[in-house]
């Protein structure tokens, strides 16, 4: 397998959008294939600027995790290698933070596991941006290989570091691929829908895409068949869209594009552009907050989950019962705060940069 897990974002603050590449292999040929930062050379074409060759990638996805005004990139690695958190300084260099802050996502008595991809999202609603980590879990002599797991992100108080809650309801299959989070019955809480590269793994035993809605608190409960989706094939497709622009979050997966039915609940979209200088164009990095009564949404825009899918880039936050006017609390990705008042649900909000604000 060739390289296969980009994610984009302007990693060194120059209002462009670079990429990193993960790098996996070729097990006949005995490869492994480079991790890569490409760097935007002003809209002229990509600079390489780093590889090594240290690690099989297969998912890559980038979040600004420390809310510091930078992006910072999670790799998933094959092969039972510990993924790598990617800590950025500001001007695209980067350091291994993984370890320091409990996300290589893993069990006793493994150095790594079988990571296929990770998403990004505020999985309790409090404000800061966790992380769901996916494995392909064979079982072995030692016991069954690290099993997926939800990272809580501690915020500010603790550093940004993470807090390993477990599977947290996401039940063994062992091929288990690649995930992706939206809120698609927008209850306000970011559901998740992970897939499946085996329709039959070891043993004769059947696995399935499986759609886990979010009940809160980090308890995840499937919801595969009472949204229609039971029996899909195996795939690593995994994204999020309202495609039709009635409110709700649309999934396309395994080659077909899911309509949600949805209603009854009230939902907030918000498109941001970037100025192309201090901010890049599509505004790849930037957050948005929005302060409930008892929570705090937080949605980002980014150019990669899973392992090599894309979200929409428009922001999408399901308000459950929430009728009244919102403020967002924007952080762009050069640091840059601010606020917009009274925005009414039911509406897409259309936001751009400037530095004059």
């Amino acid at each position: 397998m060739s390289p296969a897990a980009p994610a984009g974002g302007d990693f060194n603050g120059d209002g462009f959008v670079d990429l990193y590449i993960g790098g996996y292999e070729d097990w006949d040929a005995g490869i492994t294939y480079p991790n890569m930062i490409l760097m935007n050379d002003k809209g002229r074409g990509f600079v390489l600027s780093w590889s090594e060759t240290r690690y099989r990638a297969r998912g890559v996805t980038a979040c600004d995790f420390d809310q510091d005004g930078d992006l910072d990139v999670y790799v998933s690695n094959y092969r039972l290698q510990p993924n790598v958190l990617w800590l950025n300084d500001g001007t695209g260099k980067f350091r291994d933070v993984a370890a320091d802050n409990n996300a290589v996502a893993t069990s006793a008595g493994f150095d790594g596991g079988h990571s296929i991809g990770a998403c990004w999202g505020d999985f309790d609603n409090d404000g800061d941006m966790d992380l769901f980590a996916g494995n392909f879990a064979h079982q072995d002599k030692r016991g069954d290989q690290p099993k997926s797991r939800f990272l809580r992100n501690l915020g500010h108080q603790q550093d940004y570091t993470f807090e390993d809650r477990s599977t947290c309801g996401v039940f063994y299959q062992e091929s288990y691929a690649s995930p992706s989070a939206g809120d698609y019955d927008n209850d306000g809480n970011l559901d998740l829908f992970f897939t499946t590269v085996y329709g039959t793994a070891s043993k004769g035993r059947k696995n399935y895409p499986v759609l886990y809605r979010n009940e809160g608190d980090f308890v995840f409960s499937n919801a595969t068949a009472k949204s229609q989706l039971a029996g899909l094939v195996p795939t690593y497709q995994a994204a999020w869209a309202d495609y039709d622009n009635d409110g709700d979050l649309d999934l396309v997966t395994a080659g077909k594009l899911f309509e949600n039915q949805g209603g009854g609940t009230n939902w907030l979209k918000v498109s941001l552009q970037g100025d192309g200088m201090a901010v890049n164009r599509s505004a790849i990095g930037t957050q948005v907050r929005i302060r409930l009564k008892d929570k705090i949404l937080a949605r980002q825009v980014e150019a990669g989950t899973g392992e090599g899918n894309q979200n929409d880039l428009t922001l999408h936050f399901g308000l459950g019962q929430h009728a009244t006017p919102v403020s967002l609390e924007i952080l762009w990705p050069n640091g840059t705060k601010q606020t917009i008042a009274n925005v009414k649900p039911g509406s897409l909000s259309a936001i751009r940069f400037s530095r004059s604000q």
